[in-house]
C-alpha cells in the first residue's frame, strides 16, 4: 500500500501529475485502486513497488529519438561529434535529478544510478561510432524493442573468426568495385562503394534464415551494388552470369525457358533440366567430362508458375531420341522444384524425370561444411553418370 499526501501547492502540482502518470501506467491492469478527495488531495493505491522511473523514461526515449545527432558518425572527423549540443535532451536533462531506478529501462547491470552515470552510459549507446533513430517506427512496441535491443548489441562482440569473415566479405566488395572502375572507366555503372557493410547484413540475414527454418529466400533489391551481392556472397560465377547485348537488345523478353545451344541435338543422350545458379556448376562439371560432354544438354527452367508448358514442348522437340530425363537440384528431396514440376513432366509431358539431389532432410542444410560440399559434389558427379 503506497499513501500519497499532498501538502504544499508548489509540491502538490508536481507530485500531481506523477500521481495521473502513475494512474495512466496501471489503469488496464488490476493493480490499482484509488480515492481522491480534496481539497488535501489523498490517494490510496496499491500497485508493484518497481515502477517505471517516468523520467528517466522520458530521458531513453529522448536519446532515442535524437541521440544520433550527437553521434561520432562523420568519416571525415572521426571521434567528432556531429553536434556537440542537442536541444530537445538539454532541455531535458536540466529538468531532471537523480538517483534514478533503472529496473526495466536500462542494460547497466545496476538497479540505481546518478543523472550523471545514466548520461554517461546513454551517450556511449546512442552517439558512438553507431546509432538509431526511432521515431519513424510506427508503434511504441517496435520502438521499445529496437532500443532495448539495440543496447543489448553494444555489449556483444564478434570472434577473431568472425571478423576475419566479415572484413573478407567487405573487401571482397571492395577490391570487386576497384577492379570494375578501372575495367569499365567510362561506362556508367552502379556499384557499392559506400555500402560494403550491406554484405555482412546479407550474411547475417541469410545464415539466421537457415538457423530458422527458412528454406526459400526472395531478395528484391536496386541495381546499385547488386553485382557485389551476386558474385561476392551467393558466389554466381561472373564470368557466366553475363548478358549479351543482342540480349538485352530491343524487343527481347524473359525466358522462361532457356535451351542450351551449345551441344548438337543428335548427339545428346540424356537431358537435364535445373533451374536457378545451379545451372552454372553443372555447366562446370559438365566441361570437366571432356569427350562425353557432347552426350548432355543443360535446359533451364527458369519459371516454374505459371509452368512454361508449351516452351518446354517445343525445346525437348529438338531431342526426339533422347531417353534419359534427369531433374538436377542442390537443395533436398523434399525442398527445392522438384515436388512441383515432377507431376507436371509426368502428366503434361509424358516425360518421368529421374531425380539427382541432396538426401531428404528437415532442415535447410546440414549445418557441416565437410558434408554439405560432399553432397555438392555428389549431385554433380550423379547427374553426369
Amino acid at each position: 500500500m503506497v499513501c500519497l499526501d499532498f501538502s504544499h501547492k508548489s509540491e502538490g502540482f508536481l507530485l500531481h501529475n506523477t500521481a495521473i502518470e502513475n494512474f495512466n501506467l496501471f489503469e488496464k491492469t488490476d493493480f490499482f485502486f484509488g480515492l481522491w478527495a480534496f481539497p488535501k488531495l489523498f490517494v490510496l493505491c496499491s500497485f508493484p513497488l518497481e515502477l517505471v522511473d517516468h523520467g528517466l523514461a522520458r530521458l531513453v526515449t529522448v536519446y532515442c529519438e535524437h541521440g544520433h545527432k550527437a553521434a561520432k558518425i562523420n568519416p571525415l572527423f572521426s571521434g567528432q561529434a556531429l553536434q556537440e549540443n542537442v536541444p530537445e535532451i538539454q532541455a531535458l536533462v536540466q529538468t531532471l535529478q537523480g538517483p534514478f531506478n533503472t529496473t526495466g529501462l536500462l542494460n547497466m547491470g545496476k538497479e540505481e544510478a546518478s543523472l550523471e552515470e545514466v548520461l554517461a552510459y546513454l551517450n556511449q549507446i546512442y552517439c558512438g561510432q553507431i546509432s538509431i533513430e526511432t521515431s519513424q517506427l510506427q508503434s511504441q512496441e517496435e520502438k521499445d524493442w529496437f532500443a532495448k535491443r539495440f543496447e543489448e548489441l553494444k555489449k556483444e562482440t564478434f570472434s577473431t573468426e568472425e571478423r576475419k569473415h566479415l572484413s573478407k566479405l567487405m573487401l571482397e566488395s571492395q577490391e570487386f568495385d576497384h577492379f570494375l572502375a578501372t575495367k569499365f572507366a567510362t561506362v556508367k555503372r552502379y556499384g557499392g562503394e559506400g555500402a560494403e557493410s550491406m554484405m555482412g547484413f546479407f550474411h547475417e540475414l541469410l545464415k539466421m534464415s537457415a538457423y530458422s527454418g527458412i528454406t526459400d529466400v526472395i531478395i528484391g533489391m536496386p541495381h546499385r551494388g547488386r553485382l557485389n551481392l551476386l558474385t561476392g556472397l551467393l558466389q554466381f560465377p561472373p564470368e557466366a552470369a553475363v548478358s549479351t547485348l543482342q540480349e538485352m537488345a530491343p524487343g527481347t523478353t524473359f525466358k522462361p525457358v532457356i535451351g542450351d545451344s551449345s551441344v548438337d541435338p543428335k548427339k545428346v543422350k540424356s537431358l537435364v533440366f535445373c533451374c536457378g545458379k545451379h545451372f552454372y556448376a553443372l555447366l562446370k562439371q559438365r566441361e570437366s567430362l571432356e569427350a562425353k560432354k557432347h552426350d548432355f544438354a543443360i535446359i533451364r527452367l527458369e519459371e516454374l508458375c505459371p509452368f512454361p508448358l508449351d516452351l518446354l514442348q517445343q525445346e525437348m522437340s529438338k531431342y526426339k531420341h533422347v531417353k534419359d530425363f534427369i531433374w538436377s537440384q542442390e537443395e533436398p528431396q523434399n525442398m527445392g522444384p522438384w515436388c512441383f514440376v515432377s507431376p507436371r513432366f509426368e502428366k503434361q509431358l509424358a516425360c518421368k524425370l529421374r531425380l539427382v539431389s541432396r538426401p531428404p532432410l528437415s532442415a535447410p542444410a546440414v549445418g557441416i561444411g565437410t558434408l554439405h560440399l560432399q553432397q555438392h559434389e555428389d549431385v554433380l558427379t550423379k547427374t553426369f553418370a
